[in-house]
């Protein structure tokens, strides 16, 4: 079976046939976290990738208002790895930057901007 790319262009799918198949690359050998921002849930994910796969460890749900999508737009994490600080975009009027502790992922403290 030949491989294939596909490209898109102007809204037209070409799909063209690779001279060098590509080879999986090789699992990774440690476990690396990342945390995933979902803006339509109000929900951060903690997600696990190494060896074994990958798995949502852990959803935490985040935003001051249940009845209405606050926005969990960025996330990052602090330079020394103890802390992550996310941005709710949607405030009334203004947006608010909450720190989590990192591995916990334990509520800290909040800020409006």
């Amino acid at each position: 079976m030949q491989a294939t790319r596909s490209f898109l262009l102007a809204g037209v799918v070409l799909a063209t046939p690779m001279l060098f198949p590509r080879q999986a690359p090789p699992p990774p050998e440690a476990n690396y976290w990342i945390y995933v921002a979902n803006e339509s849930s109000d929900i951060v994910s903690r997600v696990r990738f190494g060896p074994d796969g990958i798995e949502e460890e852990k959803t935490i749900s985040v935003g001051w208002h249940p009845a209405d999508l606050d926005g969990a737009h960025g996330l990052f994490v602090a330079p020394t790895g103890d802390h992550w600080y996310l941005s709710l975009a949607h405030g009334r009027p203004f947006g608010t930057i909450w720190k989590f502790e990192t591995g916990t992922d334990r509520f800290v403290d909040s800020t409006t901007v």
